[in-house]
């Protein structure tokens, strides 16, 4: 069982080595191209956070997992908006000046009630999975709509954030060692999940929210603790939100889409109202002084320690 918790941690660093790699590659290339830069910004954003969540979810389909793969899209999109925001908080405070925040936390409260209500009896089938996906369409559209109106400083930061060394060999280089490591490091990432669900005698659903979920959610948090120090609050925020909209309308959606999922009662009762109220509590929190400060952090911290003591009690219950 130690050799499968190496595995696991290995391929949680290999992951987030990838995922670095790749956008940060693929960002260079697309500005040698002559893209706009904050394009470039908001399509890094958007890859940083739904890469490694992608990667792992058709691993996992491609193993006949689809339990673990929904159960990580949950258990991830809570480590984003609870662990990941609230350590980069902790990090340095975070200035929120983007428009986009005031209705794309709004929208996430939408997808996640709309999420709550097609599973509520027990299944996605793969008309919900389209609903969903109808969903991340009309999210994508009114952020193409709303980056119009964004300041130009606010354009500069998410620009900055995703600065890479313009170098074209250098980073077809790191496209090609993302394109490698993304894969291999999900791959290894879903077996030894599933051994060390089988070992500690966790359900597939479980086993995702809170080993696989958590683990492609790390990927991302070199980035945001970088981006906090250096100021870029707006970047930062921009990742949580993405990442609990991808989560909720295009991977789970795609996956739906792709075959029906059975959705266990707990998602249905704790965990998807869990996320939920996450959605919910940041609202006031940066609505109110445009600021998560560094105790809010750590108040999200907290929820996120909360969650998984509570989780991991439930499992010894039921057990």
């Amino acid at each position: 069982m130690l050799s499968q918790l190496g595995i696991f941690v290995l391929a949680t660093v290999l992951l987030a080595l990838g995922n670095d790699a790749f956008v940060r590659g693929a960002s260079g290339l697309l500005l040698r191209s002559g893209a706009r830069s904050y394009g470039v910004a908001l399509a890094a954003t958007a890859l940083g956070v739904l890469l490694p969540a992608l990667a792992v979810i058709l691993a996992a389909a491609f193993d006949d997992q689809p339990e673990l793969a929904l159960g990580s899209l949950i258990g991830g999109g809570i480590a984003q908006l609870a662990l990941i925001l609230g350590l980069a908080a902790v990090a340095a405070p975070l200035v929120v000046r983007l428009k986009l925040f005031r209705w794309a936390n709004p929208a996430l409260m939408a997808a996640i009630v709309l999420l709550g209500l097609l599973a509520f009896d027990g299944t996605l089938g793969r008309i919900d999975g389209i609903v969903l996906l109808a969903g991340w369409l009309a999210v994508m559209i009114a952020t193409i709509v709303s980056a119009r109106r964004e300041d130009a400083s606010i354009r500069n930061e998410l620009a900055a954030a995703t600065g890479t060394s313009m170098l074209v060999w250098r980073d077809s280089l790191r496209v090609v060692v993302g394109v490698v490591m993304l894969p291999f490091a999900a791959v290894w990432l879903v077996r030894s999940t599933a051994a060390l669900a089988v070992g500690w005698g966790l359900a597939p659903v479980v086993a995702g929210l809170l080993l696989l979920g958590i683990a492609a959610a790390l990927a991302s948090l070199p980035a945001a603790l970088v981006a906090a120090r250096r100021g870029q609050g707006d970047f930062v925020v921009a990742h949580a939100l993405v990442a609990g909209l991808g989560n909720v309308l295009l991977l789970v959606g795609g996956l739906a889409a792709w075959q029906p999922l059975d959705v266990a009662r707990s998602l249905q009762r704790i965990e998807i109202p869990v996320l939920f109220a996450l959605a919910v509590a940041l609202y006031p929190m940066m609505r109110s002084d445009s600021e998560l400060s560094g105790r809010e952090g750590w108040v999200l911290v907290a929820v996120f320690a909360l969650f998984v003591v509570g989780e991991t009690f439930l499992i010894g219950a039921w057990s």
